[in-house]
């Protein structure tokens, strides 16, 4: 699925890291976004190097009304929405890598079902017996996705993140039991 109206580029945030920047349309410059996003993100995150921390990649586009619409890509666990005070809507999302962002727009190295297999740990086969087509099917795809095979690769990626999120809560929660107990006992 190559979008002619989608870009990648970096900038360069607080003067101090360079960082993808997912471009849908073209007329945004490096300084606009810069403007709307640094104090935002500065808002939400406390500070200049809590951002550069967890930020994997930033995806831009702007709404027939001019407000933007940010979507973080982030390290984190955390999925948030929020409105900046200059009206644009802010999105951070978590547990999707670059490469996979990158491809199901066109823009990387991988194709999306390549990097959906990396990420995942399947072999094309396994993947295409998830969806109940042959291997061949899903090699001819390319970069030309369908539409419902993109979204559905997506929500499997996002699926995964949140059994590996659930996975951690649990644990984290025996710990906490297990911490409760012990200070009953003492």
């Amino acid at each position: 699925m190559n979008n002619k109206n989608v870009s990648l580029t970096t900038i360069n945030l607080f003067g101090k890291r360079e960082v993808e920047c997912i471009l849908h349309t073209s007329f945004l410059q490096e300084q606009e976004i810069k403007a709307s996003c640094e104090t935002e993100l500065l808002k939400v995150y406390g500070s200049i190097d809590a951002v550069l921390e967890d930020i994997t990649i930033l995806e831009i586009s702007r709404e027939d009304n001019g407000d933007f619409v940010i979507n973080v890509h982030t390290k984190k666990t955390e999925k948030i929405r929020y409105y900046g005070t200059n009206g644009h809507l802010y999105r951070f999302k978590y547990g999707i890598s670059p490469d996979v962002i990158k491809s199901s727009l066109g823009l990387g190295e991988l194709s999306i079902v390549k990097a959906t297999c990396n990420e995942l740990g399947i072999s094309q086969k396994e993947l295409a017996d998830k969806f109940g087509i042959s291997t061949s099917a899903i090699s001819q795809w390319g970069t030309d996705i369908p539409k419902t095979a993109q979204v559905a690769l997506e929500l499997m990626l996002e699926n995964n993140q949140l059994k590996k999120d659930l996975k951690t809560l649990v644990e984290a929660q025996k710990t906490l039991s297990r911490l409760a107990v012990q200070n009953l006992d003492s």
